[in-house]
Protein backbone atom coordinates (compact mmCIF):
# COMPACT_ATOMS: atom_id res chain seq x y z
CA UNK A 1 0.00 0.00 0.00
CA UNK A 2 1.47 3.35 -1.04
CA UNK A 3 1.73 6.14 1.50
CA UNK A 4 -0.75 9.03 1.32
CA UNK A 5 -0.93 12.32 3.17
CA UNK A 6 -3.54 13.13 5.79
CA UNK A 7 -5.07 15.65 3.40
CA UNK A 8 -5.42 13.00 0.65
CA UNK A 9 -6.91 10.50 3.09
CA UNK A 10 -9.54 12.93 4.35
CA UNK A 11 -10.50 14.22 0.91
CA UNK A 12 -11.13 10.71 -0.41
CA UNK A 13 -13.31 9.86 2.58
CA UNK A 14 -15.45 12.98 2.86
CA UNK A 15 -19.18 12.43 2.79
CA UNK A 16 -19.33 14.30 -0.55
CA UNK A 17 -16.76 12.06 -2.27
CA UNK A 18 -17.63 9.19 -4.60
CA UNK A 19 -15.26 6.78 -2.88
CA UNK A 20 -16.79 3.59 -1.47
CA UNK A 21 -14.63 4.26 1.60
CA UNK A 22 -16.28 7.58 2.36
CA UNK A 23 -17.27 8.28 5.97
CA UNK A 24 -20.85 9.45 6.46
CA UNK A 25 -20.09 12.04 9.17
CA UNK A 26 -16.84 13.42 7.69
CA UNK A 27 -18.10 16.80 6.51
CA UNK A 28 -16.03 19.53 4.90
CA UNK A 29 -15.96 21.50 8.16
CA UNK A 30 -14.78 18.49 10.16
CA UNK A 31 -12.11 17.83 7.53
CA UNK A 32 -10.84 21.39 7.86
CA UNK A 33 -10.85 21.14 11.66
CA UNK A 34 -8.74 17.96 11.54
CA UNK A 35 -6.28 19.53 9.10
CA UNK A 36 -5.98 22.66 11.26
CA UNK A 37 -5.27 20.46 14.27
CA UNK A 38 -2.55 18.70 12.25
CA UNK A 39 -0.98 22.07 11.42
CA UNK A 40 -0.94 22.92 15.13
CA UNK A 41 0.76 19.60 15.89
CA UNK A 42 3.46 20.37 13.32
CA UNK A 43 4.12 23.69 15.03
CA UNK A 44 4.34 21.98 18.43
CA UNK A 45 6.70 19.37 16.99
CA UNK A 46 8.93 22.09 15.55
CA UNK A 47 9.06 23.88 18.91
CA UNK A 48 9.90 20.62 20.67
CA UNK A 49 12.76 19.88 18.29
CA UNK A 50 14.29 23.31 18.97
CA UNK A 51 14.27 22.44 22.66
CA UNK A 52 16.46 24.38 25.05
CA UNK A 53 18.07 26.35 22.20
CA UNK A 54 14.76 28.17 21.72
CA UNK A 55 14.03 28.40 25.43
CA UNK A 56 10.85 26.29 25.24
CA UNK A 57 11.80 23.75 27.92
CA UNK A 58 11.46 23.97 31.69
CA UNK A 59 8.90 25.45 34.06
CA UNK A 60 6.80 28.53 33.28
CA UNK A 61 6.46 29.27 37.02
CA UNK A 62 2.65 29.09 36.89
CA UNK A 63 -0.08 26.50 37.57
CA UNK A 64 -2.88 25.07 35.42
CA UNK A 65 -6.45 24.27 36.49
CA UNK A 66 -5.31 21.03 38.14
CA UNK A 67 -2.81 22.83 40.33
CA UNK A 68 0.05 21.34 38.31
CA UNK A 69 3.13 23.37 37.45
CA UNK A 70 2.89 24.46 33.84
CA UNK A 71 5.78 23.83 31.50
CA UNK A 72 6.76 26.39 28.89
CA UNK A 73 5.92 23.88 26.19
CA UNK A 74 2.41 23.45 27.67
CA UNK A 75 1.70 27.14 27.19
CA UNK A 76 3.35 27.30 23.76
CA UNK A 77 1.33 24.28 22.60
CA UNK A 78 -1.86 25.83 23.93
CA UNK A 79 -1.21 29.12 22.12
CA UNK A 80 -0.37 27.37 18.85
CA UNK A 81 -3.50 25.22 19.02
CA UNK A 82 -5.82 28.10 19.94
CA UNK A 83 -4.41 30.50 17.37
CA UNK A 84 -4.57 27.96 14.55
CA UNK A 85 -8.05 26.63 15.27
CA UNK A 86 -9.71 29.97 16.01
CA UNK A 87 -7.94 31.55 13.05
CA UNK A 88 -9.24 28.81 10.77
CA UNK A 89 -12.84 30.01 11.04
CA UNK A 90 -14.34 26.62 11.96
CA UNK A 91 -14.00 26.44 15.74
CA UNK A 92 -16.18 28.93 17.62
CA UNK A 93 -14.48 28.61 21.03
CA UNK A 94 -11.78 26.57 22.72
CA UNK A 95 -10.90 25.64 26.29
CA UNK A 96 -8.12 23.59 27.84
CA UNK A 97 -6.62 22.86 31.23
CA UNK A 98 -4.14 25.65 30.56
CA UNK A 99 -7.02 28.17 30.37
CA UNK A 100 -8.64 28.09 33.78
CA UNK A 101 -10.41 31.44 33.51
CA UNK A 102 -12.19 30.38 30.32
CA UNK A 103 -13.33 27.11 31.87
CA UNK A 104 -14.76 28.83 34.93
CA UNK A 105 -16.45 31.50 32.82
CA UNK A 106 -18.10 28.85 30.64
CA UNK A 107 -19.29 26.86 33.66
CA UNK A 108 -20.78 29.94 35.30
CA UNK A 109 -22.92 30.44 32.19
CA UNK A 110 -23.97 26.79 31.92
CA UNK A 111 -24.73 25.97 35.56
CA UNK A 112 -28.23 26.96 36.76
CA UNK A 113 -28.42 29.48 39.60
CA UNK A 114 -30.51 27.12 41.76
CA UNK A 115 -27.95 24.29 41.46
CA UNK A 116 -27.45 22.42 44.76
CA UNK A 117 -25.70 19.22 43.65
CA UNK A 118 -23.52 18.41 40.67
CA UNK A 119 -22.60 14.80 39.95
CA UNK A 120 -19.69 14.13 37.59
CA UNK A 121 -16.99 11.67 36.68
CA UNK A 122 -13.32 12.26 37.44
CA UNK A 123 -12.54 14.27 34.34
CA UNK A 124 -9.59 16.62 34.74
CA UNK A 125 -11.77 19.72 34.73
CA UNK A 126 -13.96 18.37 37.52
CA UNK A 127 -10.99 17.51 39.75
CA UNK A 128 -9.19 20.79 39.15
CA UNK A 129 -8.59 23.27 41.95
CA UNK A 130 -10.37 25.99 40.01
CA UNK A 131 -13.53 23.86 39.88
CA UNK A 132 -13.38 23.25 43.63
CA UNK A 133 -13.19 26.99 44.12
CA UNK A 134 -16.16 27.48 41.81
CA UNK A 135 -18.19 25.00 43.88
CA UNK A 136 -17.35 26.92 47.05
CA UNK A 137 -18.17 30.28 45.50
CA UNK A 138 -21.47 29.13 43.98
CA UNK A 139 -22.32 27.07 47.09
CA UNK A 140 -23.18 23.76 45.45
CA UNK A 141 -22.06 20.27 46.47
CA UNK A 142 -19.89 18.44 43.95
CA UNK A 143 -20.29 14.66 44.04
CA UNK A 144 -17.65 12.66 42.15
CA UNK A 145 -18.61 9.18 41.02
CA UNK A 146 -16.32 6.58 42.54
CA UNK A 147 -14.13 4.54 40.19
CA UNK A 148 -15.13 0.92 39.55
CA UNK A 149 -18.44 1.30 41.41
CA UNK A 150 -21.21 -0.36 39.37
CA UNK A 151 -23.95 1.19 41.52
CA UNK A 152 -22.95 4.72 40.51
CA UNK A 153 -22.76 3.85 36.83
CA UNK A 154 -26.09 2.05 37.10
CA UNK A 155 -27.82 5.11 38.54
CA UNK A 156 -26.44 7.30 35.75
CA UNK A 157 -27.44 4.80 33.06
CA UNK A 158 -30.91 4.44 34.55
CA UNK A 159 -31.38 8.21 34.50
CA UNK A 160 -30.40 8.38 30.83
CA UNK A 161 -32.80 5.54 30.01
CA UNK A 162 -35.64 7.19 31.93
CA UNK A 163 -35.06 10.49 30.13
CA UNK A 164 -34.97 8.81 26.71
CA UNK A 165 -38.19 6.92 27.43
CA UNK A 166 -39.88 10.12 28.59
CA UNK A 167 -38.73 12.10 25.54
CA UNK A 168 -39.95 9.31 23.23
CA UNK A 169 -43.52 10.24 24.22
CA UNK A 170 -43.02 13.91 23.34
CA UNK A 171 -42.05 15.86 20.23
CA UNK A 172 -40.22 19.13 19.58
CA UNK A 173 -39.18 21.17 16.55
CA UNK A 174 -36.31 23.25 17.89
CA UNK A 175 -33.89 23.69 20.75
CA UNK A 176 -36.16 26.00 22.72
CA UNK A 177 -38.99 23.47 22.69
CA UNK A 178 -36.60 20.73 23.79
CA UNK A 179 -35.32 22.93 26.62
CA UNK A 180 -38.92 23.52 27.75
CA UNK A 181 -39.51 19.77 27.82
CA UNK A 182 -36.36 19.21 29.90
CA UNK A 183 -37.57 21.87 32.35
CA UNK A 184 -40.84 19.96 32.58
CA UNK A 185 -39.06 16.63 33.08
CA UNK A 186 -36.77 17.80 35.87
CA UNK A 187 -39.39 18.36 38.64
CA UNK A 188 -41.24 15.21 37.61
CA UNK A 189 -38.06 13.17 37.95
CA UNK A 190 -36.90 14.78 41.18
CA UNK A 191 -40.28 14.50 42.93
CA UNK A 192 -40.81 10.85 42.01
CA UNK A 193 -39.76 8.13 44.51
CA UNK A 194 -36.69 6.18 43.42
CA UNK A 195 -35.62 2.66 44.24
CA UNK A 196 -31.91 3.17 43.65
CA UNK A 197 -29.26 2.07 46.13
CA UNK A 198 -28.85 4.62 48.89
CA UNK A 199 -32.26 6.28 48.54
CA UNK A 200 -34.82 3.44 48.52
CA UNK A 201 -38.34 4.84 48.33
CA UNK A 202 -37.22 8.49 48.46
CA UNK A 203 -37.40 11.10 45.74
CA UNK A 204 -34.16 12.98 44.94
CA UNK A 205 -35.69 16.13 46.44
CA UNK A 206 -36.57 14.34 49.68
CA UNK A 207 -33.11 12.80 49.80
CA UNK A 208 -31.55 16.25 49.30
CA UNK A 209 -33.58 17.66 52.19
CA UNK A 210 -32.30 14.95 54.48
CA UNK A 211 -28.71 15.61 53.36
CA UNK A 212 -29.06 19.31 54.21
CA UNK A 213 -30.35 18.41 57.68
CA UNK A 214 -27.29 16.29 58.48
Amino acid sequence: MSAITLNQYLLTRQVTSNSPQRISHLTADLTQLILQTAISCKGISAALHKGALAGVLGSANSDNVQGETQKKLDIISNVLMVDTLLGGGIAAALASEEMDEMIVAALRVLLPEELQFLISDRGVHFTAQVFKQLARNEEFIHVIIARHRPQSNGIAERFVRTLKEWLATHSWDNGQELLALLEQFRPEYNDRPHQGIGIPGLSPNEFAKRIWLL
